[in-house]
């Protein structure tokens, strides 16, 4: 898989072409057992993200052994939180675009908005077998391949309803490179629907406006690019990411992360440091 990201113990990968309509990335965490107290902090801050994620969690240890495991759901990131990982900890995750949830798994992404909730908990009848499949797993990869499976074997008996084929057409609309304004008018004229009813088809999809997601997708990309500066120009940034100027993107970090692009880019930088080999 193609890496598009990195932070610390932190990996973000391309989904494979058959499954880039449903999945927005496939990501991995790791932290290493012995948690060295000289490596960097490795807290990270969880910023705001539509996307649902289907992870397994556990402990690894040196070898690869599995502790501890669990299938988690991760619900979309409305507040954003830090997270503090224990040593040894390993995340393999596969994140949805929030639109297919209700298809693939029956369950509303708003309802499980800024939670982590044991899988089986709340989609019994889904992915029965994977908790077992993915404890047989040493490394990374494996997890990742078992996951992108049982995504698609969803799909495959999945009966897409129209509701979810016209929130992922509006979406796939809003996820553009075109960031900078959002023109839903235009948008809902293209898909033969009125921009009221593909404002609320999105809503009930995915638990949030057109306007937040597209905030929301606008700042991640600014994040991003941030992180492969030592010193970003947030001048130039704001106007390559789709903001009006540089004070619109000042304004938008403190709204949707609680901090300003300089503090949250000086904190990010200090989990630069490799992964955890998996």
């Amino acid at each position: 898989m193609d890496t598009i990201h990195r932070l610390g113990g932190y990996r973000e990968y391309r989904p494979p072409p058959d499954l880039r309509d449903v999945v927005q990335v496939v990501w991995v965490y790791a932290r290493s057992p012995g948690g060295d107290p000289g490596s960097p902090d490795p807290r990270h801050r969880v910023l705001p993200d539509p996307g649902v994620s289907v992870a397994f969690q556990c402990l690894r240890d040196r070898d690869g052994g599995v502790s501890n495991p669990r299938v988690v759901l991760h619900g979309p990131v409305m507040t954003p939180r830090l997270f503090r990982p224990r040593p040894g900890l390993h995340l393999e995750g596969v994140r949805l675009k929030p639109e297919w949830c209700p298809d693939l798994l029956d369950l509303e992404p708003r309802d499980h908005a800024d939670a982590d909730r044991d899988l089986r908990e709340v989609a019994p009848g889904k992915a029965r077998a994977l908790p077992h499949r993915l404890e047989d797993t040493r490394h990374s990869r494996e997890a990742i391949g078992i996951l992108l499976d049982e995504v698609r074997r969803l799909l495959a008996g999945a009966r897409p309803s129209r509701a979810t084929l016209l929130a992922h057409a509006g979406l796939e609309g809003i996820r553009g490179p075109h960031l900078r304004s959002l023109n839903l008018s235009g948008l809902a004229g293209e898909l033969g629907v009125s921009p009221r009813h593909l404002r609320r088809v999105i809503r009930e999809r995915t638990g949030m406006g057109p306007k937040r997601l597209q905030r929301i997708l606008r700042l991640g990309g600014a994040v991003v690019e941030a992180d492969r500066l030592p010193r970003p120009s947030w001048a130039r940034l704001a106007v390559a990411s789709g903001f009006y100027d540089q004070a619109h993107l000042i304004q938008e970090f403190r709204d949707l992360t609680d901090r300003t692009p300089t503090r949250l880019h000086a904190e990010r930088r200090t989990q630069s440091a490799p992964a955890a080999a998996s």
